[in-house]
């Protein structure tokens, strides 16, 4: 028990795992022997032991802590991102092979949009027709015109 940062997360866990004998990817917080902060996943599935007298707990526990940091790092960049282009004066898009994937809301004003009418739509949907060329050569892309 001195293991879990929440001992009611190991009560989760074990109801879990009871109720559908297998768990995947199961988050919680453990502490190492030192007092510091683990975050761990764990897949486990419960059966029976060798002599078919008890059940036992067999799985893997990852250390996904950085992995979390990752994560939290690129929510902040994206906070800020989105606090940066919701205060200029210029439209921002962000565009994968062409498409829209975000922006900011001051693009989708000045175009008559709602953002998320935007995202997902080619980016040549939103210029004029004589700058479509244009627009893709410098996007590295050879436009044709399909009829």
């Amino acid at each position: 028990m001195d293991f879990y940062q929440n001992p009611k997360a190991r009560e989760i866990f074990l109801t879990l795992l009871i109720e559908h004998k297998h768990v995947s990817d199961f988050e919680l917080i453990l502490k190492n022997r030192d007092g510091s902060i683990v975050e761990c996943s764990i897949s486990a599935k419960l059966q029976k032991s060798a002599d078919r007298t008890t059940e036992i707990i067999s799985g893997t526990i990852r250390d996904i802590t950085e992995r979390k940091r990752a994560e939290e790092a690129v929510r902040e960049s994206g906070n800020r991102f989105r606090q940066l282009g919701d205060v200029t004066l210029e439209g921002i898009a962000i565009t994968e092979k062409g498409i829209v994937v975000d922006g900011n809301s001051r693009l989708a004003a000045m175009l008559g949009y709602e953002l998320t009418e935007m995202i997902g739509r080619p980016v040549t949907d939103f210029v004029a027709p004589d700058s479509i060329s244009l627009v893709l050569r410098s996007m590295g892309k050879k436009y044709r015109r399909e009829v």
